[in-house]
């Protein structure tokens, strides 16, 4: 049997959530993965502006899906139910730790490719990505200094390229 379980954080935020409206959010990621046939304990958990909805047990790389897109429409969704109940927070869907663990992966993949990208004085592209985690690339290169980010393809191989800064193209899109 499952544990179902909502809590929030004692810490206020600056647009404060209504807890039916968050546990509205939390039974629609609960009821997704109940037809996915994941009967798992779905947590809810207020931190300043963000609501973390988490999904926790084993075997879940089909609510994850290729590439996190299944987790990333689920993650839509569940914002959208957020916004109709009011609930002004920005929604993170997470199955299993697989966010932390993509954003390590993407992070190794930056610096990698930040070094190439300046060694060879050309563009390098990164593997197709969700929007999401394309925009963790942006944000990432930002700080460095000598190369710039920007996006190309059409989704699901939408990818980001890192290029030195000389080479990215003026209208680019991030």
């Amino acid at each position: 049997m499952s544990e179902h379980t909502s809590r929030t954080s004692s810490q206020p935020s600056s647009d404060p959530a209504d807890p039916a409206g968050i546990e509205a959010v939390r039974e629609l990621v609960e009821g997704v993965a109940r037809c996915l046939g994941i009967d798992e304990a779905v947590t809810a958990d207020q931190r300043s502006d963000e609501l973390h909805i988490a999904v926790q047990g084993e075997d879940l790389g089909l609510l994850i899906g290729r590439h996190g897109q299944t987790l990333e429409a689920l993650q839509h969704l569940a914002q959208r139910v957020a916004l109709d109940h009011e609930v002004r927070l920005r929604v993170i869907v997470d199955a299993e730790g697989y966010r932390e663990r993509r954003r390590e992966a993407i992070e190794a993949q930056v610096h990698r490719l930040v070094a190439r990208a300046l060694q060879r004085d050309e563009p390098t592209a990164l593997e197709p990505m969700t929007s999401s985690e394309r925009r963790y690339v942006h944000e990432m290169v930002r700080d460095i200094d000598g190369v710039g980010s920007y996006s190309e393809g059409v989704e699901p191989d939408r990818h980001a390229v890192i290029a030195p800064t000389d080479k990215v193209p003026a209208d680019a899109s991030q």
